[in-house]
């Protein structure tokens, strides 16, 4: 296992509601990979308003990506292309029912730069609210 690396994160998030109402996120952070084998973890801590202070760690490997943030909200996914994926997320108010259909899961790691894409249709408590695209891109801080 190679020690923690410190890197920049770039993270870009499109939602699109049922209705085609689109709500677009920009994140430029700074983290930590781990690769070990053929497996790599990225790190990085960001504060909200809205959320507060939260964790999210995301691993990849073996054709997923399982993404655990943690904080006032709780989440853990674990997405493979074509795989309903269940979860439940924890908020300062109760629980919701979530599940996410993987349209699209890509990524690649390199100890200098990688990337990761995800599409994904997500429903709450049984309700269709939304198709989501996210992308990372990271690279070493020299």
């Amino acid at each position: 296992m190679q020690a923690d690396k410190k890197i920049t994160l770039a993270i870009q998030g499109l939602q699109s509601d049922p209705s085609h109402e689109t709500d677009e996120s920009q994140l430029i952070t700074s983290g930590y990979l781990t690769l070990s084998g053929d497996t790599a973890r990225l790190q990085y801590e960001e504060d909200d308003e809205e959320s507060g202070h939260i964790v999210t760690q995301i691993e990849l490997g073996q054709g997923m990506v399982r993404v655990n943030r943690s904080g006032p909200f709780h989440a853990n996914f674990a997405f493979k292309k074509g795989c309903q994926c269940k979860s439940v997320f924890m908020t300062p108010v109760g629980r919701l029912e979530m599940e996410a259909f993987p349209t699209d899961v890509d990524y690649t790691t390199g100890e200098e730069e990688g990337s990761v894409k995800l599409s994904y249709q997500l429903s709450m408590q049984g309700q269709y609210v939304g198709l989501n695209h996210i992308r990372i891109n990271y690279w070493g801080n020299a």
